[in-house]
């Protein structure tokens, strides 16, 4: 098995993952951010750079939650108070966990 399939470091992100989106959810509930992140679509491309690094040393798990956050910080804001009049319906939290049930399955 390699470490792309190992159970403990699957186990280690995901348990980080959840509650960083726990968090998210927490702070969004009480946020007087804006619902549309100011940004150009170009400073929305910049936040997410091709990795150049190949170097076997690299943190992956840390790059994995920096692009996480990264995305936590410049995604719409649907749990967030104001959000109102949209036509996209705000995600369900369980059913965002059925969807990672689903994706592992890729059924």
């Amino acid at each position: 098995m390699n470490n792309a399939h190992d159970a403990e470091r699957f186990r280690r992100l995901g348990h980080g993952l959840i509650d960083r989106l726990a968090d998210h959810l927490q702070q969004q509930a009480t946020s007087t951010a804006a619902v549309l992140p100011s940004l150009t679509p170009l400073q929305a491309c910049a936040a997410f750079p091709t990795p150049t690094n190949t170097d076997a040393a690299v943190d992956v798990d840390g790059a994995f939650f920096d692009v996480v956050d990264r995305a936590l910080s410049t995604s719409t804001r649907l749990h967030a108070p104001g959000f109102v009049g949209h036509q996209v319906a705000t995600p369900l939290p369980t059913a965002a966990l059925f969807d990672l049930v689903s994706s592992l399955l890729n059924n």
